[in-house]
């Protein structure tokens, strides 16, 4: 009786500490899906064009950030090898690595689709007046292809060391942002300009960019004496 009870707490207490770390991931993975569903339902009061335009900027921008959603997978696997590892002056080493690939190459891909969006939206749709709304508001979401590296960077760093709960919290102060600054934005409150569907891609991006910040934050707090923005990994492992 005894050995069963026994084996019965230990599962109890793996089972509580998988659900620990994995329903925050579960909350968290649709977060950067619930800023576009958001932007879709806030600009969708404005009518049909600016609706079609939001709906068709986000699947190409779904397209386009879609492959950068790998730096979070890598940076997470290399981080809990060596957090297991016990390499604690090494442990930020990966993400330092995901952080350089990844701004190395956001930085000119987002310059260069911002420049030819104008170009590009006319394939999307030939509605001219489509093309018009579509136009800046996925220029503005274009913008936050920086912020969605930065944040996927420290989500896999974080979640490979286990502290899932604090990318929630990343997550719902990105959301509440979004609303925020989407509501002033598109409809002109709080002082702002009355942007329309551009304000919704402005005020997503922004929300993104907060989220970043947030992450850099707790990041230094979290990694004293693990090398963080000090040192790459190995050639080998970049």
């Amino acid at each position: 009786m005894i050995k069963i009870n026994s084996v019965f707490f230990v599962r109890q207490n793996r089972l509580k500490t998988i659900l620990g770390l994995a329903l925050p991931i579960i909350i968290q993975s649709g977060s950067q899906s619930l800023l576009t569903l958001v932007d879709t339902a806030m600009v969708g009061v404005l009518g049909n064009v600016a609706l079609a335009a939001v709906g068709l900027s986000n699947y190409t921008y779904y397209i386009v950030t879609a492959f950068l959603a790998g730096l979070g997978m890598c940076s997470q696997t290399m981080t809990s090898r060596y957090y297991g590892e016990e390499r604690k002056r090494e442990l930020a080493w990966p993400l330092n690595g995901t952080l350089f690939l990844g701004l190395t190459a956001a930085l000119p891909l987002t310059l260069l689709l911002f420049y030819l969006i104008p170009d590009i939206f006319p394939f999307l749709s030939g509605e001219s007046s489509v093309i018009a709304s579509g136009t800046p508001y996925l220029q503005a979401r274009i913008v936050g292809i920086i912020g969605i590296v930065i944040n996927f960077s420290y989500y896999g760093y974080l979640t490979g060391i286990g502290r899932t709960g604090l990318c929630l919290k990343v997550g719902l102060v990105m959301q509440v942002i979004n609303v925020i600054a989407n509501y002033g934005l598109i409809f002109g409150r709080f002082g702002l300009p009355e942007l329309g569907a551009t304000g919704a891609g402005i005020g997503s991006t922004f929300a993104t960019f907060v989220g970043s910040a947030f992450y850099t934050i707790l990041v230094i707090r979290l990694s004293p004496g693990n090398g963080f923005l000090k040192k790459l990994p190995k050639f080998k492992t970049m």
